[in-house]
């Protein structure tokens, strides 16, 4: 986490940089990330803009006011430590969907539901399944972890809006039963869950973070997509052999035949594409698309045969990147 703030001296921000790659780099890891608020601090130092997270602030009367009512189908309650292997098999399914969202074991659940007293969650089952008493162990259809009356993390079986709707009813009522303690706001950190509220009437407030990110072995850094490339590759279909890339004064080519996929700095071949790392990372990362790229002249491929290809092989994806995964998080 990054504040220019407290770092008013040139020197000392880049010996506290540099201190804090080397720690990243000791753990065998060749991407820098830094969250802050104020991007132009960072990108004096070569970090560049991923995404940013949007944290949201309504008001919990406001929110049962414009909500639906929620379906008798949908059941509420508080999850259970015996639930981890099915909250886990939820949060696998909305990650293996975006990019940026840490593993999490069934034992990292365990200590999620059972140790963290700050943290709570509530799950939404079959309604008339769970009063018939037939509801069998782990058919959750959606949870939510919450701490005090912030909302950091939603994920579904589906993506039906009901549910989470229905969630957002929930917590809002228990908010309102809190008037005494002053929860009668509602901080939302999940995405999925701040995209029901889509009147701005609703909306008292907004903060918003930006995730930074710098290469610190670029070489490495771009071999560890390659496995990825390769089978991307092979599942549309293409027979891509290698995949060259000019981008700031390197040139350099995935190698995907090899049984072991690399990426290998010289030259870049015949078919390449030719853009900043920037903009490679967000390719490669899912936040941009090629199309996006090439409308804001930002990409030159250099064979009208690798069009087709790149966009198979880069394909967008949503971020998500859960403030319970974050040591730093703070929403203010």
């Amino acid at each position: 986490d990054w504040s220019s703030d407290v770092c008013s001296s040139d020197l000392l921000a880049a010996e506290l940089l540099r201190q804090a790659e080397r720690q990243v780099q000791l753990q065998k890891s060749w991407l820098a990330t830094a969250w802050c608020r104020d991007p132009d601090s960072l990108q004096r130092y070569g970090y560049v803009p991923l995404a940013q997270r949007r944290f949201l602030t309504a008001h919990a009367h406001a929110l049962l006011g414009s909500l639906p009512e929620p379906d008798a189908e949908i059941s509420i309650r508080p999850w259970r430590r015996s639930e981890a292997e099915a909250l886990a098999a939820l949060h696998g399914g909305r990650a293996r969907a975006t990019w940026g969202a840490v593993a999490r074991s069934e034992a990292a659940w365990q200590w999620l539901v059972g140790h963290r007293p700050d943290r709570t969650g509530y799950v939404a089952t079959d309604g008339p399944a769970a009063r018939r008493g037939d509801n069998k162990q782990g058919e959750l259809l959606a949870y939510v972890v919450l701490q005090q009356n912030q909302l950091l993390e939603y994920a579904s079986l589906s993506n039906d809006a009901q549910l989470a709707q229905a969630m957002l009813v929930r917590l809002s009522r228990d908010a309102l039963e809190r008037e005494e303690q002053g929860m009668k706001q509602l901080l939302i950190a999940d995405a999925l869950l701040a995209n029901c509220v889509n009147s701005h009437s609703l909306r008292l407030g907004e903060t918003a973070a930006v995730l930074m990110a710098k290469p610190l072995d670029l070489p490495k850094l771009l071999s560890a997509f390659a496995p990825g490339l390769k089978a991307a590759a092979r599942a549309a279909g293409h027979r891509l052999d290698r995949l060259g890339v000019h981008m700031d004064g390197l040139r350099g080519q995935w190698v995907l035949s090899a049984r072991k996929p690399r990426f290998e700095v010289g030259t870049a071949g015949r078919h390449y594409l030719t853009l900043s790392f920037a903009d490679l990372l967000r390719l490669l990362l899912g936040a941009d698309t090629i199309d996006d790229l090439l409308e804001s002249n930002r990409l030159r491929v250099s064979t009208k045969s690798l069009m087709e290809c790149a966009r198979a092989l880069f394909e967008t994806r949503p971020s998500w990147l859960s403030p319970v995964d974050d040591p730093m998080f703070v929403l203010v």
